[in-house]
């Protein structure tokens, strides 16, 4: 098996679909109704904010990992932030996810980036475990957050 690591395309929308749909699975959720307009202003225009980069084994997508440059105003650090990694299941285990942060990590380092930080959910033990094999720190210090935004969330 070849396999090939490129950033995504429009022609790419349906695999990350069913990608993002597993890891969706994976996680308790909804299935994400990630449209082409989503798709392509987020991950393929000229102003996407997201960086997305696939693993294709001969010409199937296989894999896949998201990710953008922030900056750190507290440390003045440039991190990269993944948001998504998932690699299809009848593929785990060949090194794909491997390679697909050691792609994030050089790119990231390029940009000027000294530290890549993720979420990852406390059940999630395998996936825990692949980070901590590839260097990862799992911190004690920070709880992930998030808040809603619905029309009727308010903060006063």
């Amino acid at each position: 098996m070849t396999c090939e690591f490129r950033r995504a395309q429009g022609k790419d929308l349906v695999a990350v679909r069913r990608l993002a749909c597993q890891l969706a699975v994976h996680l308790n959720e909804p299935a994400p109704a990630l449209s082409a307009d989503h798709y392509e202003a987020f991950y393929l225009g000229p102003q996407a904010p997201m960086q997305l980069w696939l693993a294709v084994a001969d010409t199937e997508v296989v894999g896949m990992i998201s990710w953008l440059i922030v900056h750190d105003l507290s440390s003045a650090e440039i991190r990269a932030f993944i948001s998504d990694l998932c690699v299809d299941p009848a593929m785990r285990g060949r090194g794909l996810g491997t390679t697909l942060m050691q792609h994030v990590m050089a790119l990231a380092r390029e940009a000027g980036a000294v530290k890549l930080v993720w979420d990852v959910a406390r059940e999630n033990t395998r996936a825990s475990d692949f980070y901590r094999r590839l260097g990862a720190e799992m911190s004690r210090d920070s709880l992930t957050c998030s808040l809603r935004l619905r029309p009727e969330t308010n903060l006063v």
